[in-house]
C-alpha cells in the first residue's frame, strides 16, 4: 500500500499524458490511473527481482550517485543561487560561498568515491576483469 504512495510525484507529472493517451478513450480515468500505478509497482518489482544477488550492490552503486548530489552537492548550490541576486548587500556573502563551494567540492569528491567503489564491487561480483 505505502511503496505505491511513492509514484505520487511520478505521477503528477505522466498522468496527464497517460489520461490523454489513446487508452482514455476506452478505459475509465479512475481505472486507466490504478492500473499506472500497478504497473509502476509492477516494473519496480520486476527490475529488483531480475537483479536478484546484485541488488545490494546496485543499491549502493545508486546510493552512492544519487543520494549524494541530493544530500551534499545540491543544498549548497541552492542556498548560493538563492542568495545571489544579494551578493553585495549581504554580510558575509563571501564567506557563505567558500563554505558552500567547500561542502560542494567535499560531496562531488564522496560522491565520485562511492561511486567508483560502488563500480569495483560489482565489477568484482560479476567476474569483469581489469584488463581493457
Amino acid at each position: 500500500m505505502t511503496y505505491a504512495l511513492q509514484f505520487y510525484v511520478p505521477l503528477t507529472f505522466l498522468g496527464p499524458a497517460v489520461a490523454s493517451s489513446w487508452l482514455a478513450q476506452f478505459i475509465r480515468p479512475d481505472i486507466l490511473d490504478y492500473a499506472f500505478r500497478a504497473l509502476l509497482v509492477l516494473v519496480t518489482y520486476g527490475i529488483a527481482a531480475s537483479v536478484g544477488e546484485y541488488l545490494d550492490l546496485l543499491i549502493s552503486l545508486i546510493g552512492s550517485a544519487a543520494s549524494c548530489g541530493l544530500a551534499i552537492i545540491f543544498p549548497p548550490i541552492i542556498e548560493i543561487f538563492t542568495f545571489w541576486p544579494e551578493r553585495f548587500e549581504r554580510p558575509g556573502f563571501k564567506m557563505m560561498l567558500i563554505k558552500d563551494i567547500i561542502i560542494a567540492a567535499f560531496g562531488i569528491i564522496c560522491c565520485l568515491i562511492g561511486t567508483v567503489t560502488a563500480v569495483q564491487q560489482l565489477s568484482d561480483k560479476l567476474g569483469v576483469s581489469d584488463d581493457i
